[in-house]
């Protein structure tokens, strides 16, 4: 079986990591490779910004 995850967020990669059937493959398949939790990236910016 060949599962397809079209543009995963935190909920499908999370799903993919649980998923446990045998003999399958998982493809997450997203617009950009950066794979960077930008929220943070924000919320480091202001941190520095502050000081």
């Amino acid at each position: 079986m060949h599962i397809v995850v079209l543009d995963p967020g935190f909920g499908s990669r999370t799903f993919c990591k649980q998923l446990q059937v045998p003999d399958s493959r998982i493809s997450l398949v997203d617009r950009t490779n950066d794979h960077r939790l930008r929220p943070l990236l924000y919320r480091t910016a202001i941190f520095w910004i502050g000081k």
